[in-house]
């Protein structure tokens, strides 16, 4: 059964109370999201008990409203599970994903934001945020379930920038 969502409510307004936003991706897609932000994309098929979507792009927010939420440990739990339901599909999948921090007031005020009706905490945009809106780059193990130290792309090249401009 496919069910259409034809209108949704934009809850941009309720959802940008949050300062932060949250995207957990494979590491291997950092280096085009810090070049080109994040595009929203979508599944062409149903298989394997993924549901076809229109294009958009799934964030967690830092606070909730009426929900007891930890943002850094449901990020680091839902990037388990994305690495486990790949994991059973291939056994090559790594299990390096990218925790992406976004700066909520550096998101541009036209983008509407609706919350994700499969999920308790999700939310979801179906407009490009720019790379400029990323603040921090965390890469998470999710095999060894922690970081690792020494591969933030993002905070080393931060750290390059203002050591510049010092």
């Amino acid at each position: 059964m496919i069910i259409t969502l034809l209108h949704q409510k934009n809850e941009a307004s309720n959802i940008r109370k949050s300062k932060i936003l949250y995207h957990i991706t494979p590491a291997f897609n950092l280096d085009s999201i810090l070049k080109y932000g994040f595009i929203p994309h979508s599944r062409r098929n149903i298989e394997d008990g993924y549901v076809s979507y229109p294009e958009r792009t799934f964030f967690l927010p830092a606070t909730t409203d009426g929900y007891h939420y930890d943002a850094e440990i449901e990020t680091k739990k839902l990037a388990e599970n994305i690495y486990r339901h790949k994991l059973r599909k291939s056994s090559s999948t790594t299990p390096e994903y990218a925790i992406i921090s976004i700066d909520m007031k550096s998101i541009p005020a036209d983008i509407e934001m609706y919350y994700d009706p499969d999920s308790d905490f999700g939310i979801f945009v179906e407009k490009n945020i720019p790379a400029d809106c990323i603040f921090d780059v965390e890469i998470y193990d999710c095999k060894k379930k922690m970081p690792i130290n020494g591969m933030n792309k993002f905070n080393k090249l931060k750290s390059k920038l203002l050591s510049i401009f010092n």
